[in-house]
């Protein structure tokens, strides 16, 4: 079943970030399926609060999948580097409808 991983990054860094960091993540997601649903820098929060910045959902095969692709090495240097040049928060969300009491 698919899995979602779902991140808010508020990016310090715009020039590091999109010349340093977008090119060589697209790749690392591809080994693993990975694929980009959505990112955006507009998104509307209509309840609650959000962090700030840019909102990404990503969707892999399944959550297995996802974690292997955050953990990887060839994610490492750009997980890295995107700790230093923004503020994040990460989501990962199995796919589907589950009840939980």
């Amino acid at each position: 079943m698919s899995a979602y991983v779902i991140a808010f990054v508020d990016i310090h860094d715009h020039a590091r970030f999109a010349q340093d960091y977008i090119p060589l993540y697209i790749s690392t997601l591809e080994p693993f399926g990975g694929n980009i649903v959505a990112v955006s820098d507009k998104a509307t929060t209509m309840e609650g609060s959000v962090p700030p910045g840019r909102t990404i959902l990503l969707e892999f095969p399944d959550l297995d999948s996802a974690r292997q692709w955050y953990a990887s090495d060839g994610y490492a240097p750009l997980l890295a580097l995107r700790k230093s040049i923004s503020t994040s928060s990460v989501v990962f969300l199995p796919g589907g409808f589950t009840l939980h009491n």
